[in-house]
């Protein structure tokens, strides 16, 4: 059997991320997407990175 990489893509998160969902008004997450792309960052690490500034909290692994 071949070797399935985004299956074992998937497994990996599930065993060491959890996932957090929020909302945001209509036409925000464009916003937010295009602020991160600004700073060459994908949307997800940009919002940890003001969580760690804003709350002093550390996330990384």
């Amino acid at each position: 059997m071949a070797f399935d990489k985004m299956s074992y893509d998937n497994a990996y998160r599930r065993q060491h991320y959890d996932l957090v969902q929020f909302s945001v008004p209509k036409g925000k997450k464009a916003l937010l997407k295009e602020i991160a792309e600004n700073k060459n960052l994908p949307l997800s690490k940009m919002i940890v990175e003001a969580l760690e500034t804003q709350y002093g909290i550390d996330l990384s692994k």
